[in-house]
């Protein structure tokens, strides 16, 4: 399925709508749909409208669109929420440009730059019922990306006789209002994480399932200096207190 949209924003009455031909050259002799929104309603400052076209490609063996409305024949080939994506996205884009262009961080994501580097980490696991505890020694690199709303960090490091490497985003979720993180790395494990920040501290704390059981995860990062910081992980079983089971400390390289 392919999709199409045209678009104009009118405004003064000397700027003319785009003309709505791009769905007669798009359907080329297939199935295709035209429609024209009005979104004037969302963006009051600017009269909008948008055209969008699309291409269905009726597959072998598919259920026979003839039989079946057009949001029905969508909604089956998963076409109707992409569509809808793509206006959530089409009016986010709009509305940053009503308020004056392109979305630009803020502070919150200028707090952000801290972890921006390479940093070493060593630190110590605490004996639990998760495992015997020992030392731990990382490296981790991060980057922002571009636009500056989010970190990319890449990590490598000796945990526990094995060779973990890791790779992680941070950034803010400004409707949330707090920070977001989320991990992946070569144990299999993948942790998405809420943050905030008090200060100097930043507070992540997550939930998962662990053999059935309801699992709480709290990690603290405490910046000591521009160029280093102390942390602690914990976690509590259900409704139990939290235990730590790993402490240490990160630095700068220059």
């Amino acid at each position: 399925m392919d999709v199409a949209h045209i678009y104009t924003c009118k405004i003064n009455p000397r700027t003319e709508w785009l003309p709505e031909v791009p769905c007669a050259r798009i359907a080329q002799g297939l199935t295709a749909w035209r429609k024209t929104i009005d979104l004037t309603g969302l963006l009051p400052a600017c009269e909008i409208r948008l055209m969008v076209c699309v291409k269905i490609f009726v597959l072998p063996n598919s259920f026979p669109l003839s039989t079946l409305s057009l949001e029905a024949q969508m909604k089956k080939v998963g076409g109707f929420s992409l569509i809808v994506a793509l206006l959530l996205g089409f009016v986010g884009i709009l509305r940053a440009q009503d308020a004056g262009g392109l979305p630009k961080p803020g502070p919150e994501h200028e707090k952000m730059a801290y972890f921006v580097g390479k940093w070493t980490s060593d630190g110590d696991l605490k004996p639990s019922p998760y495992g015997p505890g020992g030392k731990f020694t990382f490296t981790e690199t991060c980057e922002w990306l571009d636009g500056k709303f989010a970190i990319l960090c890449r990590s490598e490091g000796q945990m526990v006789g094995m060779t973990v490497k890791g790779l992680s985003v941070m950034s803010y979720d400004s409707g949330e209002r707090n920070y977001i993180y989320f991990e992946s790395n070569s144990m299999g494990e993948n942790t998405f994480s809420h943050g905030t920040v008090d200060g100097d501290t930043w507070t992540w704390t997550s939930e998962s399932k662990m053999n059935g059981q309801m699992m709480h995860s709290r990690f603290t990062l405490k910046r000591l200096t521009d160029d280093s910081a102390s942390y602690k992980f914990e976690m509590a079983s259900g409704s139990e207190p939290f235990a730590v089971l790993m402490e240490g400390k990160q630095s700068r390289q220059k």
